[in-house]
């Protein structure tokens, strides 16, 4: 069975939303400088999400499971999470945001949430993540195969 049809990838985002899924599945490249690319990987005892997230820290990152979905996304911004911080832009040599000018802007700021319908064998309850250099990799264990069972038949 095709790994990515056990999963149903779908997709979602504030630019996103505004199309038809179907439009997505015609034209998959119309995503990818929004929707970080996944890769689905099975080994005997695991299925292995690897997502590209650059630029972001495990700080933005909400992960859960419900009900056999996976949903991977980043955090909503809180309104006045931390009044003591200054927003990025004023940190950057130039001092405030109204001042700098861009000559060039290819890098934007992602918002966007995946979803991932999980297959009947795997182990909800252990699924892991782990963060390292812009790369999540979600671990999802499998439940061990149950064995074939003789059932007596009594005559009565």
């Amino acid at each position: 069975m095709n790994t990515l049809s056990i999963f149903n990838p779908q997709f979602s985002s504030d630019l996103f939303d505004l199309f038809d899924e179907s439009v997505h599945a015609t034209y998959p490249t119309a995503r990818t400088n929004r929707i970080p690319p996944v890769d689905i990987i099975e080994t005997k005892d695991n299925f292995l999400l690897e997502m590209e997230l650059c630029g972001l820290s495990e700080n933005d990152i909400d992960l859960n499971v419900k009900d056999r979905v996976l949903t991977i996304g980043t955090k909503k911004a809180e309104k006045n999470a931390n009044p003591a911080e200054k927003p990025a832009e004023e940190n950057i040599q130039g001092g405030n945001p109204e001042e700098k000018k861009y000559l060039l802007r290819e890098r934007k700021v992602i918002s966007f949430t995946r979803k991932f319908t999980l297959p009947q064998n795997v182990d909800v309850e252990n699924v892991s993540a782990k963060f390292i250099n812009g790369l999540l990799t979600v671990q999802v264990p499998k439940k061990p195969e149950s064995e074939l069972k003789r059932i007596q038949i009594n005559v009565a």
